[in-house]
């Protein structure tokens, strides 16, 4: 064999290795082109099985009418029944070919050039000097013919031209030029391009596929900013808060109804919220429940199986962090990640040798979910460089602890104010410490330049960014912005954002005794609004003109929260709320021109019938910004 031949034998293989499941959606998408799935099938024994078994490839071709062609007419006729409502129109017009007719300067027309049927197969039919299929106005001009002395041997007599095509056996008819296996390939893996999670498999089939996807740029690596998921611990269900979606564009719904209920209504009226769908963690297109991870997009969900054992320290935790990248595969992972219980019982509950020992450890062992195999495994983590302290100096009480996934790292905010910077290629992992003068409940993210830090110093916001460009991390201010504007605003807006309120539709309407009149009311109300067609635009960094002023009222205490970042621009997103969570108003600061934009109310309607008279709502919030994946 050819070094050429086994390195495409080597490519077949590797390409018959896809899972079953994968390779049968691609071919399926291939099923309105014979002539693709036709190639298809010529590839290896497993392809032809699938296209077979699942009777892809359409052997018999739908008839239409009569194709007519006279002598005295430039052109053929079709002779057919009016198209079937929901069928294509077909069409006998060869419009798309060089003109078959010259006009002359007297009026008259040469003729000569005329486009008659000389032959027909299989949907393709035979012209004079073209190969035509006129379903999909593809074409093929034919070479010179041979000289009229290689006509054949015998003298006076001419050829006439016959077509030969199969289209259940190749894409190729007699006297066609050869087509290039790469167009070919090409054309299959852009009917992938609107399912980036197919595409990012193919990607990962070898060289040449992943050649054709990033020179094509048919992966998307950049997934569109929907909104922010916003998770209360008092309410079931997590709350959207977006921009209503732009016309022709799908609309985005952070609806989880397609999950097994969270919340059962007791006959007392009253609702048991123990199975609430809260989210734990967010990652390109995916959120982390309890016992779920789903694409909202997509309503697709997987049900992570019972969970490890926590591990070897006592008063100890875990917390669970979504790592996905869908440019490289479908699958996921889950990280659990120790936390370590506060002190709170007497000295005598905890050993002292386990107290002073380091952590994390050189050698940490972690329990990680891999979609690829359903299961938990533990896997090894070699530390690179120092630790961050000892278990005991680790106990330390940290509300909020989130983790960013970046170029093939899962970055984790842990307790004691560091960051643990865990590689997944390499199986190794490295301690970042936070700024001294971090400030108040840490918060981090992803934006444009890459990992993020904010914080609250000093009623200041003050926002780091991660730099590893010289080997090792370093925090570089960003800087230290202002949030008087924030604390001064006194206007009311209805928009441009709109909170979905989905706890609000999904429990209250079905308690007995509901108020009826009251739920049609807020629904014509929140229908008017997104009838408004408010819209957001972070690229113009303008105000919202469409604001109603209310008069200037001054209060003495704000809950400020921080929502997230802006994933591709360096914008931050604030809530500040009266009273704990009343009036509460999302907001969007941009870091470079200082200005500050209110975006709509994200206080859920009728919050007061889920308030169970927690002393401050806002020590239970989670908020994340959300990028759909379809």
């Amino acid at each position: 064999m050819e070094p050429q031949d086994e390195q495409q034998h080597g490519d077949l293989a590797l390409a018959a290795r896809l899972p079953e499941d994968v390779l049968t959606d691609v071919l399926r998408r291939l099923a309105a082109t014979p002539r693709w799935l036709a190639v298809s099938r010529s590839v290896c024994k497993e392809w032809r099985a699938i296209i077979d078994g699942e009777s892809l490839l359409c052997t018999r071709l739908p008839f239409t009418g009569i194709f007519i062609s006279l002598a005295v007419l430039p052109f053929p006729e079709l002779f057919s029944r009016p198209s079937a409502p929901g069928r294509p129109a077909v069409s006998s017009k060869l419009h798309f070919l060089a003109p078959a007719v010259k006009v002359l300067p007297d009026g008259g027309c040469d003729w000569r050039g005329s486009h008659c049927i000389k032959g027909h197969c299989n949907g393709l039919i035979l012209l004079r000097d073209y190969v035509v299929n006129p379903a999909t106005q593809r074409w093929d001009r034919l070479p010179e013919r041979p000289r009229d002395n290689a006509k054949g041997m015998v003298r006076h007599s001419r050829c006439n031209e016959y077509l030969a095509f199969d289209h259940t056996v190749s894409s190729h008819y007699q006297r066609s030029l050869p087509m290039d296996g790469e167009d070919v390939l090409t054309d299959v893996l852009r009917r992938l391009a609107a399912t980036p999670r197919w595409l990012a498999v193919s990607r990962s089939v070898c060289k040449e596929w992943r050649a054709i996807i990033d020179g094509e740029s048919l992966l998307c690596t950049r997934l569109p900013f929907t909104g922010i998921f916003i998770s209360l611990a008092v309410l079931p269900f997590p709350e959207l808060f977006s921009r209503p979606s732009a016309p022709g564009r799908p609309a985005v719904s952070g609806k989880l109804h397609f999950l097994a209920p969270a919340v059962k209504v007791l006959p007392d009226g009253g609702c048991d919220w123990r199975g609430s769908h809260g989210i734990k963690d967010h990652c390109n297109g995916l959120i982390l429940l309890r016992d779920y991870v789903v694409n909202p997009a997509t309503q697709r969900w997987d049900r992570l199986p019972e969970r490890p054992p926590k591990g070897m320290v006592r008063h100890s935790r875990c917390n669970e962090y979504l790592a996905f990248d869908h440019t490289v595969s479908s699958h996921y992972q889950v990280f659990r990640i120790p936390y370590f219980q506060p002190r709170c019982r007497s000295d005598n509950e905890y050993d002292p040798i386990e107290e002073a020992s380091e952590w994390p450890p050189s050698r940490y062992i972690l329990h990680v979910f891999s979609s690829r195999t359903s299961t938990w495994k533990e896997r090894l983590f070699v530390r690179q460089g120092d630790a961050a302290g000892t278990v005991a100096e680790t106990r330390q009480f940290s509300r909020r602890l989130l983790s960013v996934y970046w170029r093939g790292s899962l970055y984790v905010h842990c307790q004691n104010n560091f960051v643990m910077r865990l590689s997944l290629s390499e199986d190794k992992y490295n301690i970042i410490k936070l700024p001294m003068d971090a400030g108040r409940d840490p918060y981090l993210g992803l934006s444009q330049k890459g990992v993020y830090l904010a914080s609250f110093v000093n009623h200041h916001l003050r926002v780091c960014i991660m730099d590893e460009s010289s080997g090792h991390a370093q925090w570089i201010l960003k800087n230290d912005y202002d949030l008087n504007p924030v604390k001064a605003f006194n206007r009311q807006v209805n928009g441009p954002w709109i909170l979905e309120d989905i706890n609000y539709h999904f429990v209250l309407s079905r308690l007995p005794k509901v108020n009826k009149e009251a739920v049609i009311r807020y629904r014509q109300k929140k229908k008017a609004v997104v009838q408004e067609k408010f819209e957001w635009n972070s690229d113009d960094d303008d105000f919202d003109e469409h604001e109603d002023i209310v008069e200037a009222h001054q209060h003495k205490y704000f809950d400020m929260e921080i929502l997230g970042f802006h994933p591709y621009k360096e914008i931050i997103f604030l809530s500040r709320a009266e009273n704990f969570k009343l009036n509460a108003t999302g907001f969007a600061y941009h870091l470079n021109s200082f200005k500050l934009e209110s975006l709509g109310s994200i206080y859920p309607t009728d919050y007061a019938k889920f308030d169970f008279g927690l002393p401050n709502e806002s020590c239970y919030i989670y908020s994340f910004p959300y990028t759909p994946m379809y």
